[in-house]
């Protein structure tokens, strides 16, 4: 977290616990819950760290296979994204005046530009548009949010953490990869 290292693919096959993984990042690290119980018992309570991090962060969890599925109609996966996610934002930091028209990157650099509020953004099942053939405006939006949220050198102060999960490796599948 906080390192030049906080950006993390998991690119895994099938049933190898990718989404435990980042569930239990999640939990780890959001404000949303206290989850110290799940999490004394474990090695990592040992660490000089445990304390610093666990449930100090504003985490973003999005399963990407759920948001594909039930896109609102007539958008695409990413402004289904900020539909959803834009208005919690603005309930966490009712202070912040995040504009109506707004995407997920800039109502994370709004917020911590007003309070100097991380996130940690969990995004499971990153591949489902190109597993499941989304169609190319849906597609070319969604790495253009992915693009925005962590080829954004403006925005990197802003992610402590980005973990992201998928059964795809990476590779390059047209002019953009």
């Amino acid at each position: 977290i906080d390192s030049p290292d906080s950006y993390i693919c998991s690119s895994r096959p099938r049933r190898f616990g990718k989404t435990m993984a980042a569930n239990m990042i999640a939990a780890y690290y959001s404000k949303g819950c206290d989850s110290h119980e799940i999490f004394s018992d474990l090695k990592i309570s040992t660490t000089p760290s445990f304390e610093n991090h666990i449930n100090k962060y504003n985490v973003i969890a999005l399963d990407m296979n759920v948001i594909f599925r039930s896109k609102l109609k007539g958008c695409t996966t990413s402004e289904s994204v900020d539909y959803f996610v834009i208005p919690e934002l603005r309930k966490a930091f009712p202070n912040v005046n995040i504009p109506q028209i707004a995407d997920l990157s800039f109502a994370i650099q709004s917020i911590y530009n007003e309070t100097g509020e991380k996130f940690v953004i969990v995004i499971d099942e990153y591949d489902v548009l190109v597993r499941e053939h989304a169609d190319e405006e849906d597609l070319n939006a969604y790495i253009d949010m992915l693009i925005k949220l962590f080829k954004n050198s403006y925005l990197r102060p802003a992610i402590a953490l980005a973990y992201i999960t998928g059964i795809l490796p990476i590779i390059r599948d047209s002019f953009q990869s």
